[in-house]
């Protein structure tokens, strides 16, 4: 996948596609969503974004101020925000087999 960042949303959605068999250009976003959304509010802290990560084991999380998408928040994003041994922590619980 040269050019292509791997971890990116679009290139897991692609991924997920090709993986299931599915052509990406006849495939809806809402096709391959989840059930249940998981989101953290603009103000919220670096420890609660860990804990819906962690919790819900999620590598992008929607960032919602005012009822409106302001960013995303991704597992890179955290890795360059946390010390060596917390950042093993965050990979051991998102990245997990379970």
């Amino acid at each position: 996948m040269t050019g292509c960042a791997a971890s990116s949303p679009t290139a897991t959605f692609v991924l997920r596609c090709v993986a299931e068999g599915r052509d990406p250009a006849q495939v809806r976003a809402g096709d391959l969503a989840q059930e249940t959304l998981f989101w953290v509010d603009a103000a919220a802290g670096v420890g609660e974004v860990l804990h819906q990560m962690e919790g819900h084991r999620v590598k992008h999380l929607p960032v919602i101020d005012n009822h409106r998408l302001v960013g995303i928040i991704t597992d890179a994003d955290q890795a360059r925000s946390l010390d060596e041994h917390r950042l093993a922590e965050f990979v051991e619980k998102v990245y997990a087999a379970t």
